[in-house]
């Protein structure tokens, strides 16, 4: 139970620079569940930190994952314009 803090901040770092790819929507959710376990039993300053940090990018990684799939879906990357004159 030590270190589900460590493992809370990596994966949710990793979410963060992953959230273009497939990792936006896998590896947030054992992140927070890491993060929420950590919070609820290490009594640790460190581990807190580390676990409340691990939330925090995930929920960001969720939300520009979001973002980014909203936009995709709304055509905005289509490059087939025709564009005549």
């Amino acid at each position: 139970m030590k270190h589900f803090g460590l493992v809370s901040f990596i994966l949710g770092g990793f979410s963060i620079l992953l959230f273009c790819c497939c990792g936006g929507f896998i590896l947030p959710l054992p992140s927070i569940i890491f993060g929420i376990i950590s919070l609820v039993k290490n009594t640790d300053t460190k581990s807190r930190v580390f676990s409340i940090l691990g939330i925090v990018f995930s929920i960001v990684a969720i939300i520009l994952t979001g973002i980014l799939l909203i936009l995709w879906l709304s055509g905005a990357f289509n490059s087939n314009y025709n564009y005549t004159y």
